[in-house]
């Protein structure tokens, strides 16, 4: 459970990207609510077990910051976590990757179900990511296949666009 600087949010379903064999994921970037949907509707998990002890909000997954929330939701339907989820970090999942998927699988939100503790006993408002000129950057790389494959394509080039990231956003700029 976390908000994602890329994504607005990254749980279950995001989580099957991980199944895509290939060192080269990042390459299907200009394409995730798309993917997303197809290993959702490839793989259809049976169990989805959300482990959400400790949630990260703001820029998740890697530069977020934890938020104890002591829960673990499961589910026979992914999407539905997701949106439970979502709605746990009050945030609106009809403005993520979830809504693309939801309109594909004929999703109806009033048919999920919520057992055990009440959402709005544990529902705690998330910090959005931070969209600085990095994310931004980045964001509109992700949008084409060629540039994806331009900044990615080595690991020199991905950490030189880390350290000027780094450098914009006022941290000590450290040099090999």
């Amino acid at each position: 459970m976390k908000t994602h600087e890329f994504m607005m949010y990254s749980g279950a379903i995001k989580n099957l990207f991980g199944c895509v064999p290939s060192n080269r994921r990042i390459y299907l970037h200009p394409y995730l609510p798309e993917v997303f949907y197809r290993l959702y509707a490839l793989l259809k998990p049976q169990l989805t077990i959300m482990d959400a002890r400790v949630g990260i909000e703001g820029n998740g997954p890697t530069k977020g910051n934890p938020v104890k929330m002591d829960l673990i939701l499961t589910s026979n339907c992914a999407l539905s976590t997701d949106v439970v989820a979502t709605r746990i970090m009050r945030l609106n999942w009809k403005e993520t990757y979830l809504h693309y998927i939801a309109q594909r699988v004929d999703f109806r939100e009033d048919t999920v179900s919520v057992q055990g503790l009440r959402m709005a006993d544990v529902a705690r408002k998330f910090e959005p990511p931070r969209i600085d000129l990095p994310v931004k950057a980045q964001m509109e790389i992700y949008k084409h296949e060629f540039l994806t494959k331009a900044f990615f394509c080595s690991l020199g080039v991905v950490k030189l666009f880390q350290k000027v990231t780094t450098a914009y956003r006022g941290r000590t700029l450290q040099t090999a």
